[in-house]
């Protein structure tokens, strides 16, 4: 749409519907994909909402499974604040490169925040004896 305007700014002559037809045909195709490519969140909301849970069959195997999804929302929380906050972009489906790109970090300061963040939510998750 820039460009657009840039023409019809610098007197270019008359752009052709065909042309003006295919330039927001692209813009809405990009962000459509766009938007189903990730939908955004605020990191406190990622946190705060309820995990989705696979559906199980048994009684047992579903309140196994929240007790384990209660068990990781509790140890998320005695992360340290910026292993928490690369962890949790990591769970939702973050890559490392999108975590540092959100946090404003280096792609390495990120992968350490994670990857450390993630022996942290191991050893936490062993030690209450929570098994997957």
């Amino acid at each position: 749409m820039i460009k657009v305007m840039r023409l019809s700014s610098e007197g270019k002559g008359s752009l052709q519907p065909s042309y003006l037809w295919k330039v927001a045909w692209s813009a809405t195709i990009d962000e459509l994909r766009r938007h189903r490519r990730r939908r955004e969140d605020a990191l406190e909301d990622v946190v705060s909402e309820p995990i989705e849970q696979a559906p199980v069959a048994n009684p047992e195997g579903r309140t196994h499974a929240q007790h384990v999804a209660v068990e990781i929302q509790d140890c998320l929380g005695r992360l340290v604040e910026n292993r928490r906050r690369a962890l949790t972009l990591h769970l939702v489906g973050h890559t490392v490169p999108e975590t540092a790109k959100l946090l404003g970090w280096t792609p390495k300061k990120a992968e350490n925040h994670v990857y450390r963040g993630l022996a942290d939510l191991r050893d936490c998750l062993t030690k209450k004896g929570v098994t997957p």
